[in-house]
């Protein structure tokens, strides 16, 4: 069971290549802790509470499609499916590697169009 009182610190990947003025960088956004909450909800909490302009893919919600998936702490993961109870304090995401980048940490994994 999660600490309710536990800090999370998400150093997330921030990139828009089609703004010139654009740099590669991390954001760093803390959050609560809480039950049931997974790196999804996680990301969505900083969007709508902190970033409105952070930028990821969701469609299912069921860990069923893939569309969720991000390296999570350097490990391809989906974010719908993985809990923050199992996590350290700190966690990094970053977009998948080997797929067209869009924005952030958003790739195209529809194209099949791998680097």
């Amino acid at each position: 069971m999660p600490n309710n009182n536990r800090t999370l610190t998400f150093k997330i990947f921030r990139h828009d290549p089609k703004d010139p003025c654009s740099v590669p960088h991390f954001d760093t956004f803390k959050i609560q802790d809480r039950p049931l909450l997974n790196v999804y909800l996680a990301m969505d909490e900083i969007q709508r509470e902190q970033d409105p302009s952070l930028y990821f893919d969701i469609c299912c919600r069921s860990n069923v499609c893939g569309s969720c998936a991000v390296n999570i702490n350097g490990r391809p993961m989906l974010a719908c499916k993985t809990q923050t109870k199992d996590l350290p304090d700190k966690v990094t995401i970053e977009p998948l590697r080997y797929f067209d980048f869009i924005k952030d940490v958003s790739v195209d994994k529809v194209s099949g169009s791998w680097r």
